[in-house]
């Protein structure tokens, strides 16, 4: 759960860098928390702790992967990977992490990227058809992101629901049921 402190001392951050930006509370939409396993330092605070992430097998069939980034987990996937298979004596086999884009064809790549992609149908087509999406929160929270970046969150939500509705054959019922899933899924704290 984001706390008022948290969001003030972003804000502070923000003022400091950007001080014409003179963003205040209301300007925030929406907030989120996580957690990431960094690997501790007992000798320094929370923003001494290194980013850099582990890969250790302390017990027989038993692989821990902590810390690290969002932009290397791909790297730690990777190297991860590559050390189970060479623990198994498999050398001859290598991830292709690297060489193998995350988007076969050139026309999804439009859906994925840093900031989410147009609110379109032909994007939750996209997600429901090739990315496992099938709940109305996989498409709006987990999928897009669009949760976090619309304003106009709860209109986007309704039309969402009924284009997933045709793509997926849902009953009758089913669309209130999902928007009533999502709205209660993303007002209640992450981890309740």
């Amino acid at each position: 759960m984001v706390l008022p402190g948290d969001v003030d001392y972003v804000l502070r951050a923000v003022e400091e860098t950007f001080p014409d930006a003179a963003l205040k509370r209301d300007d925030v939409i929406c907030s989120w928390a996580g957690l990431r396993p960094l690997i501790a330092n007992p000798d320094g605070s929370p923003s001494d702790i290194s980013r850099a992430h582990q890969i250790l097998n302390p017990h027989a069939g038993w692989w821990d992967v902590a810390g690290g980034k969002l932009t290397t987990y791909r790297l730690m996937a990777e190297q991860t990977v590559d050390r189970i298979v060479r623990h198994c004596g498999r050398g001859d086999i290598r991830c292709r992490t690297a060489e193998v884009p995350l988007l076969e064809r050139e026309g999804e790549a439009r859906f994925s990227g840093v900031l989410p992609p147009e609110f379109t149908e032909d994007a939750v087509a996209h997600f429901v058809r090739n990315e496992w999406a099938v709940s109305l929160e996989d498409v709006l929270v987990r999928r897009s992101g669009w949760h976090y970046y619309h304003t106009d969150i709860n209109g986007k939500a309704e039309a969402a629901a009924g284009w997933m509705a045709r793509l997926l054959a849902w009953p009758a019922g089913r669309v209130e049921q999902e928007l009533a899933s999502y709205r209660a899924g993303v007002s209640r704290p992450i981890g309740a």
